[in-house]
């Protein structure tokens, strides 16, 4: 029995390696049913020592020694995409931690190659898959990971946005804003992304403090500031970050934090996020609404943009 520990979380390091390889350290079938937030089993128990697995159960929750794939949580989605071991091909459709934090799980199922670009190779996949009913994935393989890119990009471009509305906000004249406003959480998802902060802008500050975050915001946008990523001890966190929460890097005394611009306060985050500021391209700042006794900044951003990193690194 193999006890899985920890998942080595690779885009932690590098936001836009969209491409990677891991070995499989579980893979058992799996069921929406019984998931309960994906977080009811600890995954220490691997009765799964078949050599192969039946097609016809076809969804499946797989654990790698390392991945690519951002798991929801910290405010963000989850990524997509597949891996893949030859000719079998298996498409992420949800990915979740365990519930401490330390495992990634890849839900979704196995697919056939498309056959316009295969058809003869895929007619003797599916004959042979028809004979024995099994898919050739199996604890201990190496297997080549590849999340969507367009996806990774915006939830990037979308979460570094939000902590650019921490900046813009910290910028801002007193007189503007009118009370001292402190980040508490944020939501970065692409159909309703908000930043909330504590303390309440008044009804009558509201527009006008809207269209100066606004403007703000895009002056640092066009600033063209590089972004960066620091592990810092865990007992300096509060005195460098503006947010005191938590994230644990590879080395258990260490917290991952992310400077989005240069001479700001750090905050902690688990999250991709850009490398240039000038990649997120246009914020608009929707509205500014009081919900209980705290301000949210409600944001959005164009759906595509100009300027992109190049990096596409594969590590092994």
């Amino acid at each position: 029995m193999q006890i899985i520990t920890k998942t080595r979380l690779l885009y932690m390091i590098n936001s836009y390696q969209f491409k990677s390889t891991a070995t499989i350290l579980s893979i058992k079938p799996w069921s929406n049913n019984n998931n309960n937030n994906n977080n009811n089993n600890n995954n220490n128990n691997n009765n799964n020592n078949n050599n192969n697995l039946d097609l016809r159960s076809q969804n499946y929750e797989i654990i790698c020694d390392q991945t690519i794939f951002h798991p929801q949580g910290g405010g963000q989605p989850f990524d997509l995409g597949r891996m893949k071991k030859g000719t079998t091909s298996f498409k992420v459709t949800e990915v979740r931690m365990n519930e401490d934090g330390t495992i990634v799980k890849h839900f979704g199922l196995f697919e056939q190659e498309q056959e316009e670009k295969q058809q003869e190779k895929e007619q003797e996949h599916s004959e042979r898959i028809e004979e024995n009913g099994l898919i050739d994935f199996n604890i201990g393989d190496k297997v080549e990971l590849e999340i969507d890119e367009q996806r990774r990009r915006f939830n990037a471009r979308n979460h570094s946005a939000g902590h650019l509305i921490d900046v813009g906000i910290s910028n801002l004249n007193f007189e503007i804003v009118g009370v001292q406003l402190k980040p508490t959480k944020g939501y970065h998802f692409p159909d309703s992304a908000y930043v909330e902060y504590e303390g309440v802008v008044g009804a009558d500050k509201r527009e006008r403090f809207r269209q100066a975050l606004e403007q703000e915001v895009n002056r640092l946008v066009n600033s063209r500031a590089e972004v960066a990523i620091e592990f810092i001890d865990q007992d300096k966190v509060e005195q460098e970050c503006v947010m005191g929460a938590s994230i644990k890097a590879e080395r258990e005394r260490e917290c991952r934090v992310i400077r989005i611009y240069p001479g700001h306060a750090g905050c902690p985050c688990g999250g991709t996020h850009v490398e240039n500021v000038q990649e997120i391209g246009n914020i608009c700042v929707r509205k500014v609404t009081k919900v209980k006794n705290s301000t949210r900044v409600s944001y959005s951003i164009t759906t595509t943009t100009t300027t992109q990193s190049n990096t596409n690194t594969t590590t092994n």
